[in-house]
């Protein structure tokens, strides 16, 4: 046998140096296949030495690997074959070197999951398991006996290094269970599970705090599905002190893994999980209910810089279409990436009417259509909304716009629309961040507000910004908390003295 080394790229006439990319493996060279092999005496020695641990790993080295020398049992003397010199009969122990893998093979004997990729390119280790899975027992699950399955492949539970993606499976199996528990047939099982798993932001953020909460009860050897108020409130604990969560934010984790339980009516109303919460609220650091009016003159001017025109770049404009129907309309970015371009229309008093489609508001659980007016500026027409979707609508880069499009797509893929993230961001790195550097303020807050103080009643505020009730305007989106009456003048000042003459009434006659 004779080591051949790799084969690589070679320019004729260049000399390479450094690292060169290869394909590390062995190979029969065909010069020794042509030798005899009748002349070659092989001795192998009954002596042998302790060579330390046995080594489960390819025969291929890392790409990082220093190559050792191969030591050939030979019984003739020193010959050079193929140019690869082979050494007579010395200690093997002095020229291999111990594998960087065998440090880790007390922790990838432990894992269950079938393979471990530990930066080997030799292929993954395969653990001595069972490679058939046992099924799932029948009522509760527990964090050493769920097995689930997604797409058919296998998820071990008694893993404490699962990745997202095996606990999200994980998650998918225990909803689904909880729904079969209930006695419903495939097909509504099938219907309540889509609507569970829709892409919506409450289910993404279902998602993220429940597998939080998977992968803390698969550390702790707690059940998924019957655990105690009291590993409930460990698990809260856990939360509050790694991601340094506030109350409030304890009060929805609570709702979102009491959805898990067997028994979740047991899990809202226990007196313990809702004891920690109030106390948690308690502690918590006083927050101030005011917050000062930010001035937007400098979005305002910047978004004057970007000319309504169908000459200017289809990303521009729609950057300030978006800021200007966020200002005028109060639209959120996930309302503006639900407007579809078929229902923008211009009507005939020069207003732009347009649909927002399935808002995060609903109507007796229903989703809604919300549908929008919004007029054209009076003076400016640099900041008129009206004048930037003409702009959009007549752009020659957007006339193949397909049918069925959303009003805001990409600007170099027009049949694809634009997420609610990137309006976001255009939003706040655009327009925000010239006003402020108040981190976490939303462009409804800053436009409802400003509306407030500009004098617009607070009850059409509360019509347009499509709010349930005026409180939910003033505790979340007011900015302005201050009293703006003077108080002082009209509470502490005299009442005025009078002086009555009673004789100037007083007549004998």
């Amino acid at each position: 046998m004779d080591l051949v080394p790799p084969e690589q790229d070679h320019d004729p006439g260049t000399t390479h140096t450094g690292n060169t990319k290869h394909s590390s493996g062995f190979r029969v060279s065909q010069t020794i296949l042509q030798e005899p092999m009748e002349n070659h005496t092989a001795d192998i020695s009954t002596a042998t030495s302790n060579l330390g641990s046995v080594l489960y790993r390819s025969l291929r080295r890392q790409d990082n690997e220093i190559t050792t020398k191969i030591h050939l049992v030979d019984a003739g003397p020193r010959r050079s074959l193929h140019g690869c010199t082979i050494h007579t009969m010395e200690p093997i122990s002095e020229s291999l070197r111990k594998s960087a893998l065998e440090s880790h093979l007390s922790r990838v004997e432990q894992d269950q999951t079938g393979e471990a990729s530990l930066g080997d390119s030799g292929g993954a280790v395969l653990a001595e398991c069972s490679m058939v899975p046992s099924p799932p027992p029948v009522g509760s699950l527990t964090a050493m006996d769920v097995v689930a399955t997604s797409g058919g492949n296998n998820i071990s539970q008694d893993s404490p290094s699962s990745d997202t993606a095996e606990l999200d499976a994980l998650r998918v199996a225990l909803i689904r269970q909880q729904l079969v528990k209930q006695g419903l047939n495939e097909q509504a099982v099938e219907e309540l599970l889509a609507q569970k798993l829709a892409p919506t932001g409450t289910n993404r953020g279902y998602r993220k705090n429940q597998i939080r909460f998977l992968a803390w009860a698969r550390q702790n050897n707690v059940s998924y599905t019957t655990f105690t108020p009291v590993e409930l409130v460990n698990f809260l604990a856990n939360m509050r002190r790694t991601h340094n969560l506030q109350a409030s934010t304890l009060s929805t984790l609570r709702a979102v893994v009491t959805h898990l339980h067997d028994e979740p009516t047991g899990i809202r109303e226990s007196s313990l999980i809702n004891s920690y919460i109030d106390s948690m609220t308690r502690q918590a650091p006083p927050i101030s209910i005011h917050r000062p009016t930010i001035d937007v003159s400098p979005a305002l001017t910047f978004a004057r810089t970007i000319p309504s025109r169908t000459t200017t770049s289809v990303k521009s404009l729609q950057q300030k279409l978006a800021f200007l129907l966020a200002m005028a309309a109060l639209l959120r970015p996930s309302d503006l990436a639900r407007i579809p371009f078929t229902s923008c229309s211009i009507t005939d008093d020069g207003c732009l009417s347009f649909h927002v489609v399935a808002p995060k508001e609903t109507r007796r659980k229903r989703r809604i259509i919300k549908p929008f007016k919004v007029h054209p500026h009076a003076t400016d027409m640099e900041l008129c909304p009206v004048q930037c979707f003409k702009a959009i609508r007549d752009h020659p880069s957007l006339a193949s716009r397909p049918p069925g499009s959303q009003l805001f797509v990409k600007s170099n893929l027009i049949h694809q629309p634009l997420t609610s993230s990137t309006i976001s961001s255009w939003l706040h790195r655009s327009f925000i961040a010239l006003c402020t550097s108040e981190p976490n303020v939303s462009i409804r807050s800053l436009a409802s507000s400003r509306a407030l103080d500009l004098g617009v009643a607070r009850e059409n505020i509360v019509t347009l910004g499509n709010w349930t009730s005026s409180s939910t305007f003033e505790n979340h989106y007011q900015r302005n908390q201050m009293a703006q009456v003077d108080f002082t003048s009209t509470i502490l000042s005299d009442p005025v003295d009078q002086f009555y003459d009673a004789t100037d009434d007083f007549s004998l006659d």
